[in-house]
């Protein structure tokens, strides 16, 4: 009934709720900072989004009702994090984040899925590449959890340029299989 998206309003991009029905708007976010890639909660009482804060981007969560905020990934470390979902149990969020904070002009990219568990703030890699033989890099992003186990991601794991959808264990087990 109710469809959460971010859009460009006053020159950056805010997080918003819409009505199905009445097409009415709501508007969650109203920082200084541009916020992007918003995902419900399981129980949708809480949005989590990609929050450009300064020089990092980290994965911040709004409770819709009160619209209090709360940045999960602000001390964990200074790279940045984006494109959350979250687990179907609610208990872990996966996003991209990358290696490295700054790259070079024509050096490889290398960007992992990761979770966050919820409840004790913990990181884990799931994909856990680094390192390849290719001159572009890998990247392994835009997770959608199948269930609990399983989480879909797109990746150039297996070489090429271009990304792939894959399965990946969300325990992490590493790639299960391509699709």
């Amino acid at each position: 009934r109710r469809v959460v998206f971010h859009k460009v309003e006053d020159g950056k991009s805010d997080i918003f709720i819409v009505d199905a029905e009445s097409l009415e708007e709501e508007r969650l976010t109203e920082d200084s900072y541009n916020n992007l890639w918003p995902a419900w909660s399981p129980d949708g009482s809480r949005v989590a989004y990609t929050s450009q804060r300064g020089a990092k981007t980290d994965i911040v969560t709004i409770e819709v009702n009160s619209k209090r905020t709360e940045d999960l990934t602000a001390s964990i470390d200074g790279l940045d994090r984006w494109k959350p979902a979250w687990s179907p149990d609610g208990k872990r969020i996966a996003y991209e984040r990358p290696t490295k904070i700054v790259y070079t002009p024509g050096e490889p990219l290398y960007v992992n899925i990761h979770t966050l568990e919820m409840d004790s703030g913990i990181e884990s890699n799931l994909t856990n590449i680094d390192s390849s033989n290719t001159p572009f890099g890998v990247w392994n992003g835009t997770p959608h959890w199948l269930n609990n186990e399983k989480i879909a991601v797109e990746s150039n794991v297996s070489g090429d340029s271009w990304s792939d959808r894959w399965i990946i264990d969300a325990q992490g087990g590493g790639f299960i299989r391509r699709l």
